[in-house]
């Protein structure tokens, strides 16, 4: 016997108006289910834009803090961990010409590049602008007790600080309103050694900062996957130092921010997809109303109900599928425009992303 579904594809053509009303209704299905993970997705990554730009860049890896540190304990944990690493002494009063004034040295990586020069340069000891007129500093001088000397006078940092100080911003920006002796600006010095060579007042005791700089993260797995991961690496390290992970929180919030679109556009969606499987469904009795004379001369035949099914499928199937095909795709499209964290804004399609149809992205925003 014939198989009845042999011809079923070709069939499907003899009917235009259903082929279309089939593409069209499973490709509306295919969008809304599209667009409602699209918006909870983009939704989440805004929120984790957002909350990357309320932390310091350096931070968003899990860094370590420590003080009261034995200074060749401090050198030896900040420069051996393969993070970026920073070393401060206690504050005391160097004395470069007799006038001390409160002050504390500091070293960290790169430090002087990031420092705008007043006066000189080189490789010696960089004082910052406020000790140097307080105490009458001038670049060559030495300071007592030790064979560092002076060789550039620098800006005093301030508030609001660039990117790569924000982390330190606590130790390197001296508070006005803090009392004498608590706090002050930093005087670096070239290399860690360098600390060794200080007079006795500022060997006592250190504290030490570790950063994991990273770029920043884009979706909000990428950011569990660096918490993790960094986390792991903070626990293979096994230092006696404090922790802290500033990038939980944020993962946190932008999940409920995802959760909560995603809530919120769960009725829609269950809506949509019954008002389409409602359609479905009406395209199929129409399929069937149309092939009542063929399906019933095939049961006469010998045709089982699973053979009858089989042709119904594949003959509308490959309409129902193109549909749904073409549904889900602008998802893809439109993840460019909008979905990541650094494009969360109103998307621009057309001349700048030829290949994003701009209904879709204005469809999905």
């Amino acid at each position: 016997m014939q198989l009845p579904w042999r011809a079923a594809p070709r069939a499907a053509l003899s009917s235009p108006l259903t082929l279309l009303v089939s593409i069209v209704t499973t490709l509306l299905l295919g969008f809304v289910v599209a667009a409602a993970v699209l918006h909870s997705s983009a939704a989440g990554s805004a929120a984790l834009a957002y909350q990357q730009g309320r932390i310091c860049p350096q931070s968003m890896h899990p860094s370590l803090d420590g003080d009261r540190l034995p200074l060749d304990t401090a050198i030896r944990t900040a420069t051996a961990n393969g993070g970026l690493g920073a070393v401060y002494t206690n504050i005391g009063r160097p004395d470069f010409t007799g006038l001390a004034t409160y002050g504390r040295f500091g070293y960290r990586p790169g430090a002087t590049e990031h420092l705008k020069v007043l006066q000189g340069g080189g490789t010696g000891l960089w004082v910052p602008r406020t000790i140097a007129t307080a105490a009458k500093v001038k670049v060559g001088d030495q300071l007592v007790g030790s064979s560092l000397k002076v060789t550039a006078i620098y800006a005093d940092l301030a508030h609001p600080v660039a990117g790569w100080w924000c982390s330190e911003a606590k130790t390197v920006v001296p508070n006005a309103l803090a009392g004498d002796g608590t706090s002050t600006s930093v005087i670096w010095v070239h290399q860690a050694s360098d600390l060794t060579l200080l007079p006795e007042d500022f060997t006592a005791g250190a504290s030490v900062s570790i950063r994991f700089p990273v770029e920043p993260v884009e979706t909000i797995a990428e950011a569990e996957a660096l918490r993790d991961n960094g986390n792991a690496l903070l626990a293979k390290l096994g230092l006696p130092l404090t922790k802290t992970d500033s990038i939980s929180a944020a993962i946190t919030a932008s999940s409920t921010s995802r959760d909560n679109v995603g809530s919120a556009l769960l009725p829609l969606v269950v809506v949509s997809v019954l008002v389409g499987l409602a359609g479905v469904g009406t395209v199929t009795v129409q399929w069937a109303q149309r092939r009542h004379s063929e399906l019933r001369l095939l049961w006469v035949r010998g045709a089982g109900p699973l053979a009858l099914g089989v042709r119904g499928v594949l003959e509308l199937g490959l309409p129902l599928v193109l549909g749904g095909v073409l549904g889900w795709w602008p998802r893809g499209c439109c993840c460019r425009c909008t979905g990541r964290a650094r494009r969360s804004r109103p998307a621009r399609c057309g001349w700048r992303r030829p290949r994003c149809w701009p209904w879709w992205c204005w469809a999905s925003r």
